[in-house]
């Protein structure tokens, strides 16, 4: 099997189908995220790309109330959750 053109067949296809972009981690963070992710059965990439979306799913309601209580979205919703589980 040649490899070259099956890597420049596999190159091409990313190019026409995909965008890329270069995310940059602490030194020896890569490592740390990219087993978390196969620890919970994805990619780093696909990791990376469900977060993504959840955090753009959020209605902007809650990012301002976020915001008015001085909190990051994680943050807030972080709080919530420990104030629902003390009931």
């Amino acid at each position: 099997m040649d490899f070259k053109k099956q890597y420049q067949y596999q190159n091409q296809f990313i190019k026409e189908n995909y965008d890329r972009f270069t995310a940059t981690f602490p030194a020896g963070k890569k490592e740390v995220y990219r087993k978390y992710a196969k620890s919970h059965g994805e990619s780093l990439n696909a990791y990376i790309n469900r977060l993504i979306e959840e955090d753009m799913s959020f209605p902007e309601e809650c990012r301002f109330y976020a915001e008015m209580c001085g909190e990051t979205l994680h943050e807030y919703i972080m709080r919530l959750i420990k104030a629902d589980m003390r009931l």
